[in-house]
């Protein structure tokens, strides 16, 4: 009997094969001057060096450095992506020029200081001390010294340092900014406003509202822009108010105000000023207000002394220029005039000099080349007179009989409009200062401005040599 087939092998299954897990992906995504990025791990090497690609750097490596790591940083700068690797591994960054090199913190522990001096060509070299002075390191020999002469600071540091020193410098040391404010003190009859174009009452008397300007007509006024605003705190909140105005609003304001013969352009100062520098105008005169003693031997008041206040129209206001193209103003106008004087009594009978004022102190912030309206500054006057008819009037005793007592209340209202405008200091031109209207009146010419160059030789031409030899021999 033959033998058995032999039996087949049992079946093997072959075990499922496993994908290996996806590698990790470093991502890296610049937005603007910031770095988005994901590294799960990677050689700190290639992540250097991607981001010196990211931002067109020019980076030295040296062959010490070495190792690992993982990060993921969103809107970043490269010197912050910088110092976080680099900084637990005892490496720092130096910036000379426009090249990146990756040193060791002990090398630069050993690294010498050097000298170099930064003209500031804006700012005061002094006010910058007081920044700059925390970026040295005196336990190395660091120091900051001040050149007044020259207007420069003598900075004394490593040139590691210098580099971080270099740029900051030069961000702070940066031309000022100007601002225009131009202002017109317009003073009308009280009730008159209408007439003007213009609505100050606040909606619903309440302390905030709407107001509204009206365009210029001789018929009655149709609805123009709405304005929204907020009164300024005064002695009476519901009396105070304040318009924001484009220039096509502000223009035919004052057109109005030129043709009504209710209302009198009190003054219009125009001034420039640096960057939040307070600046002044003060047109009037500065009148003394005594100051009494009472002598008691006399047993009368005596003036001691005198204080000059100054009376007319002043203006205290400080722009601050911020970037999204609006200017934060401090406002302090203020229009006075003297007053009756009172009597102080007793023996002496002193007289104290009154000062009529109308002054307000309030912070606007509104957007460039707009105009800034204040309005509700009364003031009531009183005025008393006598009518009496010709000769009989005048006769003692009878003459009353033939005369009438009047009185007269006049009630004006002060309306102050600021209009506040950048202004370039490298290419102002006059007309963007003064109004082209003030020029032409004074019939001025270009060349009449202080500062106007002819084009061309101011020279008279060379005589011929013959003709120079004659007038030699003269």
């Amino acid at each position: 009997m033959p033998d058995a087939a032999p039996a087949a092998p049992p079946a093997v299954t072959p075990a499922p094969v496993v994908p290996d897990a996806a590698p990790a992906i470093a991502v890296a995504t610049k937005n603007k001057d910031t770095l988005s990025v994901d590294f799960p791990d990677e050689e700190i090497r290639t992540i250097l060096r991607n981001v010196a690609d990211l931002f067109e750097l020019n980076l030295v490596i040296p062959d010490t450095l070495q190792g690992r790591t993982s990060l993921k940083l969103r809107e970043v700068t490269w010197r912050q992506i910088f110092q976080v690797i680099l900084s637990p591994i005892g490496y720092t960054f130096v910036e000379d020029g426009n090249i990146i090199k990756i040193v060791s913190q002990d090398s630069l522990l050993a690294e010498p200081v050097s000298t170099e001096i930064f003209i500031i060509n804006y700012a005061k070299a002094a006010d910058i001390l007081t920044t700059v002075s925390t970026l040295v390191d005196p336990a190395v020999g660091g120091k900051i010294i001040v050149d007044q002469r020259s207007n420069a600071l003598v900075v004394t540091e490593r040139p590691s340092r210098l580099g971080r020193i270099r740029p900051i410098i030069e961000k702070l040391d940066h031309a000022t900014e100007q601002v225009m404010i131009e202002s017109k003190f317009i003073e009308i009859t009280s009730g008159n406003e209408r007439e003007l174009g213009l609505d100050w009452t606040v909606a619903g008397g309440s302390k905030g509202g709407t107001y509204k300007s009206y365009e210029t007509s001789n018929a009655a006024p149709s609805p123009g822009v709405t304005i929204t605003g907020t009164p300024i705190a005064a002695g009476n909140p519901s009396a105070l108010t304040t318009s924001f105005l484009t220039g096509a609003d502000y223009t035919a304001l004052l057109q109005a105000a030129e043709s009504n013969n209710t209302a009198r352009v009190v003054n219009n100062p125009t001034l420039v000023t640096l960057n939040n520098v307070q600046a002044e105008i003060n047109i009037g005169e500065e009148y003394p207000i005594p100051s009494y003693t009472y002598n008691a031997e006399r047993g009368a008041f005596e003036v001691s002394g005198f204080e000059y206040k100054p009376i007319g129209v002043l203006l205290k206001v400080t722009p601050q220029i911020n970037s999204q193209g609006f200017i934060k103003l401090t406002l302090e106008p203020e229009i006075s005039q003297r007053g009756l004087p009172v009597n102080f009594g007793g023996a002496s009978g002193a007289d104290i000099p009154i000062i009529n004022t109308r002054k307000t102190k309030t912070q606007v912030s509104l957007q460039d080349g707009h105009t800034l309206g204040i309005g509700g500054l009364i003031k009531d006057d009183e005025a008393h007179g006598t009518n009496q008819l010709p000769i009989l009037g005048s006769i003692p005793g009878i003459g009353r009989l033939f005369q009438n007592k009047t009185k007269e209340k006049n009630r004006t209202n002060l309306l102050i409009f600021i209009t506040a405008k950048v202004i370039n200091s490298k290419t102002a031109q006059p007309e963007e200062i003064y109004d082209p209207r003030v020029l032409r009146e004074a019939q001025l010419k270009r060349s009449d401005v202080s500062g106007y160059r002819e084009a061309g030789d101011p020279f008279l031409p060379e005589a011929p040599p013959a003709q120079a030899a004659t007038e030699l021999k003269k």
